[in-house]
Parts: structure tokens; sequence; C-alpha cells
């Protein structure tokens, strides 16, 4: 099959880079060549070398052969990346759980610093606070409201207001109970990418799934709106532009999610998603759009196993001209599959009992927060034999804490004491 040449071009490349390798160690070894010219191809011979065994265990992991030499390598680099920091992280929280109070009591500090000289700093004396303690006595628990004519003077362009100059996005609240909240964000997407670390790291090392198994992951762009300075009001979840190489993992291609209403980004990535029978994981933010996916799915699936057979794109989804044509030409790129386009049809036609692991049989579990109580219900259809794998606590605010996973934590949460300020309220006060 033409999607399988993938695994050709690992095999030549891989042999290519091991004979130019012993080439330049013949050159290395030469006497009649100079000292200099000999150092070069010894070193150069040496990197070949090793990246010659690294796309040879590349092969060996079998990645999923829709993809070129750039996006596995791309993956490659990213998963790697990941793991090294998810164990980082791991082993920091522990840590620091080990003298939570001695962080916060560092955390509150560095607030303080950056933040105190604000007109907020300056009206509730930030500045005079040098404990936890302090704090507590003189700047009770407050809500939005508190904060709300503080952060619209932020809006509208004013500096130094809430938090030192302006952030770098704001996380509007849906407004469900009332009036929406602004939330200001400094650097969102790094904290969101230290958090998806740590959770593919602690996912992937407990299933053992495989190194460069893909991840399904439904997400519809939001609208990006912008305040008068320029600053962005999005959602927590948003995914930046510019972000492409990140999304090496996922089983859609970048210009999947990008995609702003709901029925084309649910269609376009379940359709990459079947392509791929050996995905790792399913990622949403919650449990509850998994079963608009579902139902979809049910009702689109002849339309689905139609494009993976002929390597097309369904005509009628309305989707931008230069979206449609990054995903048509990567169709195109990887050609038809008749084969799984069989399997699937053979699955659907059989009904939609334990549809997820019938199509993907590598997931152990769905990784989402079940915020309406869905999941009992999807647990007993689409999802399952499944569990739900809820490895991050958080909110538009922040998040709060995450799991490091049951072989560390049977149950329960690790707090991030250096990023958070937490106060609890008395059970009986609230």
């Amino acid at each position: 099959m033409a999607s399988y040449s993938l695994y050709k071009r690992l095999g030549l490349l891989s042999m290519t880079l091991f004979l130019i390798s012993g080439q330049l160690f013949w050159t290395a070894r030469s006497d009649s060549s100079r000292l200099w010219l000999r150092l070069i191809s010894g070193t150069l011979g040496l990197c070949l070398l090793l990246t010659s065994f690294l796309y040879t265990w590349i092969l060996f992991q079998q990645p999923t052969p829709r993809q070129t030499l750039t996006t596995v390598t791309a993956h490659f680099v990213v998963r790697f990346l990941t793991d090294q920091f998810g164990k980082r992280e791991r082993r920091k929280i522990f840590e620091l759980c080990k003298n939570p109070m001695h962080h916060q009591e560092r955390l509150l500090q560095k607030i303080i610093k950056r933040n105190g000289p604000t007109v907020y700093g300056r009206d509730h004396h930030l500045m005079e606070m040098n404990s936890l303690e302090h704090f507590r006595r003189q700047h009770p628990l407050t809500n939005y409201e508190h904060f709300r004519s503080y952060v619209d003077r932020m809006v509208e362009g004013e500096r130094d207001v809430l938090i030192h100059g302006l952030p770098t996005s704001y996380i509007r609240t849906t407004g469900t109970t009332g009036k929406p909240k602004y939330i200001p964000q400094i650097n969102r997407m790094a904290i969101l990418s230290q958090v998806m670390a740590f959770m593919n790291f602690v996912y992937y090392d407990l299933y053992q799934v495989g190194a460069l198994k893909k991840t399904l992951y439904f997400y519809v762009a939001p609208e990006i709106l912008k305040t008068k300075s320029g600053v962005d009001i999005e959602t927590g979840a948003a995914i930046a532009e510019g972000y492409d190489l990140g999304l090496s993992g996922f089983s859609t291609p970048p210009a999947g999610y990008k995609i702003n209403t709901l029925h084309e980004a649910l269609y376009v990535q379940l359709l990459f998603g079947l392509l791929d029978p050996d995905i790792g994981a399913v990622v949403l933010t919650f449990a509850h759009f998994l079963e608009s996916a579902m139902k979809m799915l049910e009702t689109n699936w002849r339309q689905l196993v139609y494009d993976i057979k002929h390597g097309t794109l369904n005509p009628a989804l309305k989707l931008p001209a230069e979206i449609r044509r990054e995903l048509s030409e990567d169709l195109a790129r990887h050609g038809a599959d008749p084969k799984r386009a069989a399997q699937l049809e053979n699955e659907f036609e059989k009904g939609f009992q334990r549809i997820i692991q019938r199509i993907w049989p590598r997931i152990r579990g769905i990784h989402a927060v079940d915020s309406s109580g869905s999941w009992p219900r999807i647990s007993q259809t689409y999802a399952e034999g499944l569990q739900l794998i809820t490895l991050v606590y958080g909110c538009s605010e922040a998040f709060m804490c995450v799991s490091p996973g049951p072989k560390f934590l049977r149950s329960g949460y690790l707090p991030f004491v250096d990023q958070v300020l937490f106060e609890f309220i008395r059970e009986q006060d609230m």
C-alpha cells in the first residue's frame, strides 16, 4: 500500500546514513588525510551513525504509516522532550509536596514582588504582607466581583492595574452563572504545555501503548477576540497560532484544529482518527464532548467510510478554502485505504456498543473531565470496558493539581504548590 511507503523510506534513510557514516569513518582512519579532515569526518560519521540507529529504532516502533519523514521526526522529537519534561515534573512535584508551606510562602512573596506596586497592590497594601498568615488576615477570601473593576480597566488597556504590565491573554468564562468573567493569564501556552506533557507521560508510562502512537484529540477552535490593547480573549484550552509542531503527536493535521464549527471539526477529527487503527489515547476537555463525537459517528459512518476508501474529504462540509486544501492534500499524499474502510464498515454494521475499543484496540482509557455526569452513560455504551482518566484538576483560573498515576499515588492529586496560592474554606463556612 502507498501509505506504508513511510516504512520503506525509514529503512532506506537508515541504511543510507549507515553507509555514509562508514565511508566517513574510513576517511577518518586514512593516514593520507589531513588531521582536521579526519577529525571532521570522524565526528560527522558518528553523528550520522547515531542518526541511523535512531531511525532504525523509529522504524521498529511502527509509527502511524500515514506520515512523512518530517512529521514522524517531529513526533519523535516532541515525544522525547515530553517524556523528559514529564519525568522531571513528576520528580519535582513530589519534592515540592514534601514541604508545601515553604513553597507557598515563596510563591506569595514572588507574587507580591511582581504585583505589589500595581493599583490593586497599593489599594490593598500588598507590599506590607510578609507571610501567608499576614496575607490571610489582611486579605480575606474574595470572589470575582471583588476584582471585576480592576480587570475591566486592564481590558480597556490600562497597565499595572491588577498585575504588572498587561496579561498575554484573558480566559473568558461562559457566563452560565452570571456575567462573563475575564481571567488574566501570563504565558498560558507554557503552562498548558507543561500540564499536557505531564498528562501524556503518565498515560503512556502507565499503559505502555507504544512510544510513537498517535493521540486522537477532539477540539473545536474557539473564536479569538481582542481587547482594545490587542490582547487575546480566548478559552483555557485554545491552541495558539504557530503551535503546529506541538500537534505532531495528534492524529489530525494542524489544519484540522483551526475549524471553529462543531460538525465540521468532529467530522474531520473522526476521519483522521479512523484512518489510524493504532491510536494510543483519546483526549477531550469534557467527557460529554465524546458522546457528541460518537453520535456523529453513528449518523455519518457511511460517509466517513466512503472518504477513507477513496481518499476524499466530504464535499458537504462547510470548511474555509485554505483548511480544505491542506486537509485534502494530506489525504491525497497518503492515498486511499480500502482495507481500513472495509474493517471499519464491518465493525459499524455490528452496532456501536463498545465501539471505541473495537476500532482502536490500543486505547485503555479516555482523558477528560466529567463535568456533566455523562460518563456513566458513555461507559455503558460507546466506551464500555474503558476507564475515565482525569489526570489534571483545574478551571479557567488555574491548573490546581495533577495525578502522578496509580504507581505513585493510589488515588487523589498533588497540588501545584509553586504555581497556585491555596486557601481553603471550612465546610461549615461554605
